[in-house]
């Protein structure tokens, strides 16, 4: 329930603190006094867009806060959770800072900081708003299977085929899905069997395309590779060699190793030639493996000739990129083999999906068969009360594909006059007539559904008599259930409230103002005097009124 609503520097508020009454609350004063002004500062914190044009005074920050006393709902936790805001377990306070200057706002959940979307989605589970022919709900879909599935109490068995509906859509989407890729996979199948194909017969191995660069270069190189080893041989090795030169020599300084230095240079010279002549030997062994094998170097060259048109076919840079290629083919080739008998576990999962929301669909349906009359009896005798006495309702049930609310449409019908002429209630009913089957409806369903504190801007427009008086009587019985804020002209409904706010405006300032006052038992009995007869009310006003409110 709204606990307290503070307002401060809003259109010709300057300041109002507002303590509400848990079951009905009446909202009365003269026209412009300011009493919508109060429902629209309170729209404004259930997230409703600023409009400007009601910030007179620039310089002055507007200050709008709600609180309410909440008791254990789900819903509460799940947003907060979503969230990530803190809540308590019995109150939630919201808060809207508003500056005209620089038309910039701030928002406040317990604290938390709100984006306007958040103050929205929040606004719904803690206030309905019924403002003066707003009944576009009365035409919504959702709302309209609500108040059936509210009165057949089968809300948490509606909640569990939505969820599983919403599933069975997923699953019904990746099946698609897979289907398509399918479609796909019967036209490439064939083109990567045909890669496979060539890669396995080519039967590339690791480092290959560069092993084999490094042997054809000395392949086609072996002639001069020969010639060149040849020629080391013979200048090392044959006579007059340079191995022989350098033996020569070695034999000379030997007369002069008596000298240490001679002795050195000896030494070294031999240790050179024996040095050498290894490398000659070991030059003329090498001689015969650089042989040229023309049918090797052919082999070579068209082994290479393929490996570099597979690099250039599957943009790679070496062996491994060819490696790595292979891989992902063989797996990509391996998952459309495996798509049919992941189709086939897909369908049987959409089958038996559709299976158990059919169940739970047909459900529904027989429980919302039942209660339509009930609800359609309930919704007439109020009406009669509430000066439509001719009107009959019609709730037209018809069969339909698997939907979000089950295997049904749904629209609402209204004849107004007994013509026996049925119409969709938005072709056919007018503004008030709305009015009253929403109050009505809200009744009806009032003891199924956890409704939050609900608001009527002047939902007795266009009646009076006997059947404002009923008006007044529902929205009591309604008040016993759950809170209502009334704004009213009627003396008969006003004398119903438990709590009675008068809204005025102050003219003794510089500019208008207005202001609220909670009226006492006597105010009260005058106040609804001066609305039967005027101001000053009549003797016989006041005697109806104090009747009125005994």
């Amino acid at each position: 329930m709204l606990q307290q609503l503070e307002i401060s520097h809003y259109a010709i508020i300057e300041h109002v603190s507002i303590d509400f009454d848990e079951q009905l609350n009446i909202l009365t004063g003269e026209t412009g006094a300011g009493k919508s002004i109060i429902i629209g500062a309170l729209s404004l914190l259930l997230g409703e867009r600023i409009d400007w044009t009601y910030f007179e005074q620039q310089e002055k920050k507007c200050v709008l806060e709600a609180r309410f006393q909440i008791k254990f709902n789900p819903a509460f936790h799940t947003f907060f959770e979503k969230h990530e805001m803190s809540i308590t377990n019995t109150q939630i306070i919201l808060r809207r800072e508003i500056n005209p200057s620089t038309k910039t706002s701030r928002n406040f959940i317990n604290d938390n900081l709100a984006t306007s979307n958040q103050l929205k989605e929040l606004g719904t589970l803690l206030v309905d708003l019924h403002q003066q022919f707003d009944t576009l709900e009365l035409y919504d879909t959702a709302f309209q299977f609500q108040m059936l599935d509210a009165l057949a109490n089968q809300i948490p068995l509606l909640t569990n085929y939505q969820q599983a509906f919403k599933q069975y859509n997923t699953q019904k989407d990746h099946l698609q899905q897979l289907l398509v890729q399918q479609q796909q996979a019967h036209k490439d199948v064939a083109y990567y069997t045909f890669l496979l194909q060539e890669f396995e017969e080519f039967g590339l191995k690791d480092n290959e395309l560069e092993t084999i660069e490094t042997e054809l270069k000395t392949l086609t190189n072996a002639a001069d590779i020969q010639q060149a080893l040849s020629k080391t041989t013979f200048v090392l090795l044959e006579e007059g060699s340079c191995v022989s030169q350098l033996q020569q020599l070695v034999h000379q300084l030997k007369s002069f190793h008596d000298l240490s230095a001679i002795q050195e240079i000896s030494s070294r010279i031999s240790a050179a030639a024996i040095e050498l002549d290894d490398v000659a030997k070991d030059a003329q062994r090498m001689i015969d493996k650089f042989n040229a094998d023309p049918e090797r170097l052919a082999l070579l060259s068209e082994r290479l000739s393929t490996g570099y048109k597979l690099l250039k076919k599957h943009q790679a840079k070496s062996t491994q990129d060819l490696l790595n290629t292979y891989e992902q083919i063989k797996t990509a080739h391996q998952s459309i083999q495996n798509i049919d008998e992941q189709i086939t576990l897909q369908k049987k999962l959409v089958q038996d999906l559709e299976s158990t929301i059919s169940q739970q669909a047909k459900i529904l349906d027989e429980n919302r068969r039942k209660i339509v009359p009930v609800f359609i009896e309930q919704i007439e005798q109020l009406l009669q009360k509430i000066g439509m006495a001719n009107a009959q309702l019609k709730i037209d049930l018809t069969a339909s594909d698997l939907n979000v609310f089950g295997c049904n449409n749904i629209d609402f019908l209204l004849d107004a006059n007994r013509s026996n002429s049925f119409k969709s209630i938005k072709k056919v009913a007018s503004g008030g007539e709305l009015n009253r089957l929403m109050l009505a409806i809200k009744s009806v369903i009032a003891n199924s559904l956890a409704l939050p504190t609900l608001i009527f801007d002047e939902i007795d427009t266009g009646v009076s008599g006997e059947v404002a008086k009923q008006i007044g009587e529902i929205l009591s019985i309604l008040s016993s259930q759950l809170q209502i804020i009334c704004i009213t002209h009627q003396a008969s409904i006003a004398a119903k409230g438990k709590k009675h706010f008068y809204i005025y405006k102050d003219k003794a300032v510089r500019f208008v103002s207005s202001h609220i006052k909670t009226l006492n038992t006597e105010e009260r009995i005058t106040h609804i005097a001066e609305i039967l007869s005027g101001t000053p009310p009549t003797n016989a006003a006041i005697v109806i009124a104090k009747e009125m409110l005994a």
